[in-house]
């Protein structure tokens, strides 16, 4: 499997910020303000860190 770049993991957080606001526009926001979206992307995104911090490590 291959481990998690720097880049890769701006790219997603970037992608996947734009792919859930418009899904959550689209969707969601009658029901759930915009701030849930922000929200699941924070948690996405330290999801991703988590991953490449981890996958750091396990390289050193």
């Amino acid at each position: 499997m291959k481990t998690l770049e720097f880049g890769d993991m701006i790219f997603y957080a970037i992608v996947s910020l734009i792919l859930i606001l418009l899904f959550w526009l689209r969707f969601l926001e009658p029901s759930i303000g915009l701030w849930g979206a922000w929200l699941v992307w924070a948690a996405w995104a330290c999801f991703l860190v988590r991953s490449y911090l981890k996958a750091r490590r396990a390289r050193l």
